[in-house]
């Protein structure tokens, strides 16, 4: 069977077979290379698919995908997303039963997690998985707190691993995850972290602007520079531009995205300092354009005027273009 003949056999079958429970209406399919202009284009669903399934953000689709939306009430629904080449692949070495298992058990955890929540899915990683993800929160204020949950530490900046109980028109909803919840789950910590972060930049993927206020009320696209072929080439060390997310909301996240480090020293022509004037942002600045101290100076200003809620770091960070590492200044 060629993968066309299988493409529109499972399209076909996955209506048809009643164990699956799926209407015509709630299948949505993605054919690779549907870009802006086409019928059906979806750009933040184009550029999630592919950041989660390609680990690169492009406007172009690649691949092919199938969407099944379950839906519960008007603002609760949730979205089976699959790969129709990976499928494909589980049908050649598998045959069909094996992909209509797969099909079946993610439909059926999506129905559980709209009729059930997510909350009391937490014992269950496969339910849960791309619920989780990583927020950047002050150390400090949590040294205490921290010891019953997940996290990293860089400096007096914590990464912790949240769980995401609703994301909506009421705003984004999280809790931490207890480190016990995480030891039940029997995975390598990496894997459950590297999964977390992947969910975090798809979901919010990485933004730069070169002038602060680009951001306010930027189109999704904006500020793009992850890619080779980004407008965005070169860094001023006259200016100090602001990375952040698509979302804003715990955009310093992006910092610790990978990749991103490697590709902002690239911009900037070598090393560079980075200031976390908020837990929503950081401000990058070319080795050289400025002294340290002076960041610091204006670092700590800012934060006795923004409210505790707000501050993320204390300290000022180098990323040493030479050998790869991320440190705080020392002074």
């Amino acid at each position: 069977m060629t993968y066309q003949e299988f493409c529109s056999s499972f399209l076909t079958r996955l209506t048809e077979k009643k164990a699956l429970g799926v209407k015509p209406g709630e299948i949505q399919f993605y054919p690779e290379g549907l870009s802006d202009g086409d019928e059906g284009y979806d750009e933040r669903f184009v550029r999630e698919t592919n950041l989660r399934y390609n680990q690169t953000e492009s406007g172009v689709l690649i691949g092919d995908y199938v969407t099944v939306t379950k839906t519960k009430s008007e603002k609760l629904s949730q979205v089976s997303r699959f790969s129709l080449e990976e499928l494909y692949d589980r049908q050649e070495e598998e045959g069909w039963d094996s992909v209509w298992r797969y099909v079946q058990g993610s439909i059926k955890a999506a129905g559980e997690m709209l009729e059930t929540g997510v909350l009391e899915q937490m014992q269950n990683y496969e339910l849960i998985r791309d619920k989780l993800l990583i927020r950047p929160i002050y150390f400090s204020d949590c040294r205490r707190e921290l010891k019953e949950y997940v996290y990293e530490r860089y400096g007096d900046v914590a990464l912790v691993l949240y769980l995401t109980v609703y994301d909506g028109e009421n705003g984004l909803g999280t809790i931490k995850v207890p480190r016990t919840t995480v030891d039940g789950w029997r995975l390598p910590r990496k894997r459950v972290w590297e999964d977390a972060m992947l969910n975090t930049y798809v979901t919010a993927p990485p933004r730069l602007y070169l002038d602060p206020m680009d951001c306010v009320g930027a189109p999704y696209e904006k500020g793009e520079f992850m890619s080779e072929n980004s407008g965005i080439q070169m860094l001023s060390p006259e200016r100090a531009p602001l990375l952040t997310t698509t979302r804003k909301l715990n955009g310093a996240i992006a910092m610790f995205y990978p990749g991103v480090k490697e590709r902002l020293a690239k911009l900037s022509g070598g090393s560079y300092y980075v200031a976390f004037t908020s837990v929503h942002e950081a401000c990058i600045h070319p080795a050289g354009s400025i002294l340290p101290i002076r960041i610091l100076r204006s670092l700590k200003h800012l934060n006795r005027t923004c409210g505790e809620e707000e501050r993320l770091s204390q300290k000022v960070f180098f990323y040493n273009a030479e050998n790869g590492s991320f440190k705080t200044v020392e002074f």
